[in-house]
C-alpha cells in the first residue's frame, strides 16, 4: 500500500468514527426523532412550550449548524383513534410553524428556516400511546458551520456571512479576503448581466443571510471584525431577539 493510500484509509476511518453530533454525516443525511406530545399553533402555551423544548433539547446536542439549503421530510407518529375520531390531534399545516421555528437558531440545527428548499410532512399511525416526530434532513455535507465561535459579519448592506472565530486569525483573514473578492466580483457580474441566477453561482459556496434571519446570533460590523482580525478583542454581544 502506498503512502497516499495509507493516508486516504486513515482519513476514511476517521470520518467513519466521527459522531454525527460532532460533524454532519458524510453522505449528507441526518435523521433523528423527538419524543413529545405534538403541538400546533392552536395548542395551549404550555403544550407548545413542551413540544418546542423537546425539539431544542435534541438539536442542542449537535455541535454544528447546517448552513446551506436542505430538504426536510417530517413524519408525525400519532394516535390513529384521536386522529380520526376527535379534534385532539393537530392539523399538519398547523404543526409546521412551531416545529420549524424550533429547528433554527443558535441551539438549533439550522441557522434559519429559509434554508429549507423542499419540505414534506405526513402522519402515520403510532403503535405506541405516545406521539413522536421523525425528522429526515438531506444536504450537502460540507455546508455546515461549528456552533462554537460562530459569528456573522456584515458583508454588504443587510447581508451577513457566518465566520468561525475558532480558526487562527491568519486563516480567518485569508477566508474573509477571499469572500470579499468573490462578493465584489459577483456584484460586478450582476451589473453586467442583470441576471442574479448567474451571479449567485459565481459568488461562493457559503450562503449569506439577511440580518432579519439572525435572531439570537452574534453579529458584527465589518469594521469591528476588521479590528478583531488586526489583534483587537472580539465583540460578543448577541443580536437582539
Amino acid at each position: 500500500m502506498s503512502r497516499q493510500e495509507e493516508e486516504d484509509e486513515k482519513e476514511f476511518n476517521r470520518i467513519l468514527s466521527v459522531s454525527q453530533y460532532d460533524e454532519p454525516p458524510v453522505f449528507g443525511r441526518l435523521q433523528f426523532n423527538v419524543k413529545s406530545p405534538v403541538a400546533s399553533v392552536q395548542s395551549s402555551k404550555e403544550k407548545l412550550k413542551i413540544f418546542q423544548s423537546a425539539i431544542r433539547a435534541q438539536t442542542a446536542q449537535y455541535k454544528y449548524l447546517l448552513s446551506g439549503d436542505v430538504r426536510l421530510e417530517i413524519t408525525c407518529f400519532l394516535d390513529k383513534e384521536k386522529r380520526h375520531e376527535s379534534d385532539a390531534s393537530a392539523d399538519l399545516d398547523n404543526i409546521l410553524k412551531p416545529m420549524l421555528d424550533s429547528l433554527a437558531g443558535p441551539e438549533g440545527i439550522l441557522i434559519d428556516d429559509s434554508q429549507i428548499r423542499s419540505l414534506g410532512i405526513k402522519w402515520l399511525s403510532s403503535s405506541s400511546s405516545d406521539d413522536f416526530v421523525d425528522l429526515d434532513f438531506e444536504f450537502i455535507d460540507s455546508d455546515y458551520v461549528p456552533k462554537d465561535g460562530l459569528v456573522f459579519v456584515n458583508l454588504d448592506r443587510a447581508l451577513y456571512l457566518p465566520v468561525n472565530t475558532g480558526l487562527p486569525r491568519a486563516d480567518q483573514r485569508i477566508y474573509w479576503f477571499l469572500m470579499l473578492c468573490l462578493f465584489r466580483g459577483a456584484k460586478a457580474l450582476k451589473q453586467l448581466t442583470g441576471n442574479y441566477n448567474i451571479t449567485h453561482g459565481a459568488m461562493m459556496a457559503q450562503r449569506k443571510f439577511h440580518r432579519t434571519r439572525l435572531k439570537g446570533f452574534t453579529v458584527l460590523s465589518r469594521r469591528d471584525y476588521g479590528k478583531y482580525l488586526r489583534g483587537g478583542p472580539l465583540p460578543v454581544a448577541p443580536a437582539k431577539k
